[in-house]
C-alpha cells in the first residue's frame, strides 16, 4: 500500500504527488503509524452532496456529525476495493452501536446506482450504505488518485486521518486507535491521537 501525505490548500484538501512529498512503503506488520496519513491541523470534512442510490435522497457527511466516520471512496471496478468491502462490513458490525459508521461511497458513473446495488446485494454487503459521487466531486475535494481512498472524520466534524489504497482493518492497533477517537473529548485531543504516539502498534 503507498500511502502519501496530505496537504491542505485554499481550495480545499488533497493528496499531495510524488514530486512534492514522496512515496515510502512500510514493511509488512510494520507500526500502524505509519501506514496513516496523519492529519494535524484543523480541516473540516467536506458538505459536498452525495446520494443514496435506493431511496435518490441527498445528504453529507455532516449527518455524521457525534459520530466517528470511516469514509470509503471505491468503485465496482475496483479489485482492491472488492477485497476490502468485507472488511468494511466486518468493521460497521463491530462497532454497532459504539458510534462509528461506515460510510461507502461509490465513485462509479454510468448507471451508477443500478451497479451499486447490484453489487451489494450479490456480495451480501447490502448493510452498506450505498452511496453515490458520480461527478466526483468529494472525490474532488479529497485529492481522490485512486480507489480505494479512506478518510477518517472524528465526532467534532474534523478529518483527522486518510488512507490510499487497501487500510489495516485487521490491525488491533487500528482499533485502539478508533476507540481512543470515540473517546475523544475535543477536537484537538481527537487530531493529536497519532502524534502522542499513545496508540501506535508494533
Amino acid at each position: 500500500m503507498r500511502i502519501l501525505l496530505i496537504v491542505f490548500g485554499l481550495t480545499g484538501l488533497f493528496i499531495a504527488g510524488q514530486a512534492a512529498v514522496g512515496f515510502f512503503a512500510p514493511p509488512e506488520g510494520g507500526y500502524f503509524e505509519d501506514r496513516v496519513i496523519r492529519v494535524t491541523r484543523e480541516v473540516a470534512a467536506p458538505e459536498t452532496p452525495l446520494t443514496d442510490a435506493r431511496s435518490g435522497a441527498e445528504m453529507t457527511l455532516a449527518a455524521f456529525r457525534g459520530e466517528v466516520a470511516v469514509v470509503s471512496l471505491w468503485a465496482t471496478w475496483c479489485s482492491v476495493c472488492l477485497k476490502e468491502m468485507p472488511k468494511l462490513a466486518a468493521l460497521q458490525e463491530r462497532y454497532a452501536g459504539k458510534g462509528l459508521s461506515i460510510v461507502t461511497v461509490s465513485v462509479d458513473e454510468a448507471d451508477a446506482a443500478a451497479k451499486v446495488l447490484a453489487h451489494l446485494d450479490q456480495q451480501g454487503l447490502g448493510g452498506l450504505p450505498p452511496l453515490l459521487d458520480p461527478d466526483h466531486l468529494l472525490a474532488a475535494q479529497v485529492g481522490m488518485r485512486g480507489t480505494p481512498t479512506t478518510i477518517v472524520v472524528d465526532r467534532f466534524g474534523q478529518v483527522v486521518a486518510a488512507f490510499e489504497g487497501l487500510a489495516p482493518w485487521g490491525d488491533e492497533a487500528t482499533h485502539d486507535w478508533l476507540a481512543a477517537l470515540l473517546a475523544a473529548e475535543s477536537a484537538e485531543a481527537s487530531r493529536l491521537l497519532l502524534t502522542s504516539g499513545a496508540v501506535a502498534g508494533g
